[in-house]
């Protein structure tokens, strides 16, 4: 059908490939600019609206891990460096939803209300391709430079 209209999807098709090829899912370890960006965030809570110091690599009950997590004020933050390639920006706002979803399952399980807030914070700025991505999928992106 979009072809049909001349239309484009609001995914990069070249993205997808990336991500389900698996070469771009944080192999070899954290690097120097994802490190200072955590740590710059979990340092400044008033940049994401937190109101205390946030706790780097919290475990949810899935496994994952937040990098950034701001219990008192219930907002996690996931990070992308400048680096990040447009598909890393993608699997980010991807790794959002999922985030949101499971601390919300955390929060009903421990009979507390649902209320996490999860931004995605970039060194760099969103692609075309990503803000279509960010606004459909709801998630909010604060872009950074430190």
């Amino acid at each position: 059908v979009l072809a049909q209209l001349g239309l484009k999807p609001a995914i990069s098709l070249s993205d997808i490939e990336e991500i389900r090829s698996g070469k771009i899912h944080g192999f070899g370890g954290e690097g120097s600019e994802h490190k200072t960006l955590k740590e710059y965030i979990a340092s400044h809570p008033k940049l994401v609206g937190a109101k205390e110091n946030g706790i780097t690599e919290h475990i949810l009950l899935s496994g994952d891990r937040l990098v950034v997590w701001f219990p008192s004020s219930r907002i996690a933050v996931e990070v992308k460096p400048s680096i990040s390639p447009d598909a890393d920006i993608l699997r980010g706002l991807f790794q959002c939803v999922k985030y949101k979803a499971t601390l919300d399952a955390e929060a009903a399980i421990m009979g507390e209300k649902p209320e996490a807030k999860i931004l995605l914070v970039i060194s760099g700025k969103l692609s075309s391709s990503n803000k279509e991505i960010q606004k459909t999928l709801g998630v909010t992106v604060k872009c950074v430079s430190i």
